[in-house]
């Protein structure tokens, strides 16, 4: 079985588009550490958005002055700096949530991959879904009922996530034949 990937497989319902306003800027499905990757580096990916758009090199500095890779070489950037610091300071903001987030994620995913007969695991829904793909010749119809209280159980008691977590397991079993 060949593995799934989302810019392929699922970007059909899903899109990938995060902000009306820049459609060109996707966010990229895949490991966590790649997304994480991404959305520090949308400071930069902002400022070549001005610059291309024609905006005030003025502003297209203050933008770039976010990526911490530049000083502050104008008011405007110390501005930007200071008004991007008074939202980040604000509880529940910025860093220290998105490396939260991308750890739910991962364990949710290792809880699920965990047991016996699992093939693929997928978070999904930012943790609010759980799709267990589980090997057809391993686990019978009866067993995926209670794989999916299982892991429902080990998330409640191992992960802390607001909310629910709905946790679908999925077995399927494909025949094929032609007609000549």
């Amino acid at each position: 079985m060949r593995p799934v990937q989302f810019e392929n497989h699922c970007r059909v319902c899903h899109s990938l588009q995060f902000d009306a306003e820049t459609p060109a800027l996707m966010l990229p499905h895949g490991a966590p550490d790649f997304v994480s990757a991404f959305l520090h580096s949308l400071p930069r990916q902002y400022a070549d958005l001005a610059a291309r758009s024609g905006e005030d090199p003025r502003v297209v500095q203050a933008i770039r002055s976010l990526a911490a890779s530049e000083a502050a070489p104008s008011v405007e950037a110390v501005l930007l700096q200071v008004a991007e610091r008074a939202v980040v300071a604000r509880p529940g903001e910025r860093d220290d949530n998105l490396d939260v987030f991308i750890e739910r994620l991962r364990r949710i995913e290792e809880i699920g991959a965990s047991f016996s007969g699992v093939a693929r695991v997928f978070a999904m829904r930012a943790g609010k879904e759980v799709r267990v793909i589980v090997e057809p010749g391993s686990v019978n119809d009866t067993e995926v009922a209670w794989l999916s209280k299982d892991i429902s159980r080990r998330i409640a008691q191992e992960v802390r996530f607001p909310g629910t977590v709905r946790v679908s397991v999925i077995r399927e079993t494909r025949a094929v034949d032609y007609a000549t």
